[in-house]
């Protein structure tokens, strides 16, 4: 017995989606990181080095530099990266700072 229509997912559900979203050369998400986080007085957008706060309803922008770009996954998001990984977006923090993505 089947209890969900979710049941007879293929993997072509997920990758199809997945690369058009992650992997193709021109998708935004590509070339710059992006994170979201929902609490419930906030939420905080970055994508590349612009972080976006939302409280009730109002949106306001900050640029971050390199090393916020940097330290923004723990600090703002509670995501603890290795440290090569936190090395793997310095130069993509550095080519959004410069204007290049």
């Amino acid at each position: 017995m089947r209890t969900s229509f979710l049941d007879n997912r293929c993997p072509a559900d997920f990758e199809l989606p997945d690369h058009f979203r992650l992997r193709h050369p021109r998708s935004p998400f590509h070339h710059r990181p992006a994170l979201q986080r929902t609490q419930s007085a906030v939420r905080h957008m970055p994508i590349g080095n612009i972080l976006t706060e939302i409280r009730a309803g109002v949106a306001s922008h900050r640029e971050l530099g390199v090393e916020e770009v940097l330290s923004a996954p723990e600090k703002v998001f509670c995501v603890a990266l290795e440290p090569d990984a936190i090395e793997s977006l310095r130069p993509k923090a550095g080519a959004v700072r410069a204007g290049r993505l």
